[in-house]
């Protein structure tokens, strides 16, 4: 097991990525993808990193699904994307992304959320030290005070800006 970063939590150092369980890279069936979390289960993966735009909900619905009355301690990642139209409503944008993934997720809280894009003022930009990041940290953080997610771990995904990383 590996620290993941300054967070306290403890995942495996191999994790279960969602983009095949969301038939992202191609038709999968809901049963291989439950015997294969259930396998990962059994030799130890305890770290799943999900999206909603993984095959529209799905690889978090089989997630959640998948996980229903399993004991092994698991690590929860998921993402939420920021489209062009809600950046004038980042808040909103978190708390419905976030609360949408808890119920496809069959879950209260998730232990990581990454953004899923990059976060600039206007869409297209490349990123860069200037961007505001209150502005999805803020709402990042009432998630956590709500209960939402159980560990304020927080990476920008996709940004080409030190010192962005794991907090």
């Amino acid at each position: 097991m590996l620290f993941l970063g300054h967070t306290g939590l403890q995942v495996s150092r191999v994790g279960c990525g969602g983009g095949g369980i969301g038939q992202v890279w191609g038709p999968t069936t809901e049963a291989e993808c439950v015997r294969t979390i259930h396998r990962a289960l059994e030799l130890g993966v305890n770290f799943f990193d999900v999206a909603p735009a993984y095959g529209q909900g799905k690889a978090e619905e089989v997630l959640g699904r998948a996980l229903q009355g399993r004991q092994e301690p698991v690590v929860i990642a998921t993402k939420v994307r920021l489209a062009a139209q809600e950046m004038h409503d980042v808040a909103g944008a978190v708390r419905t992304s976030v609360e949408a993934s808890l119920r496809r997720l069959r879950r209260e809280t998730v232990d990581v959320l990454h953004i899923h894009n990059r976060f600039t003022p206007r869409r297209g930009d490349l990123s860069d030290s200037r961007i505001p990041w209150g502005r999805c940290w803020t709402p990042t953080a009432r998630c956590n005070t709500r209960g939402k997610r159980a560990s304020l771990a927080y990476r920008p995904w996709n940004l080409m800006c030190p010192p962005c990383g794991v907090l």
